[in-house]
């Protein structure tokens, strides 16, 4: 990486940091959901002023084989959700 694309990346991470962050001082859902929908803005368009197509910098972009991907993760994640169920020692 080059110092500007460190640079970029640092206050990048800063920021997203801050915003996600931010309300945890304060105990207002309103400006909880705000910063959490905020958070999404400003990440596709950090994202995006760092040369990457929105979210898929993230690794959030759609690919062609999106569907097969979401069916895995959660069939990954109810198979962890069982085992948890059913091998626990206080029995869930």
């Amino acid at each position: 990486m080059t110092p500007k694309s460190i640079l970029y990346f640092l206050s990048g991470l800063l920021i997203l940091f801050f915003i996600y962050h931010f309300p945890e001082f304060f105990n207002s859902f309103w400006l909880m959901a705000a910063c959490k929908i905020g958070f999404l803005v400003v990440a596709f368009v950090l994202a995006r002023l760092q040369g990457w197509k929105g979210l898929g910098g993230y690794g959030l972009g759609f690919t062609n084989k999106w569907a097969a991907d979401l069916v895995k993760g959660l069939l990954t994640g109810l198979f962890f959700l069982h085992c948890l169920f059913c091998f626990h020692p206080t029995g869930l």
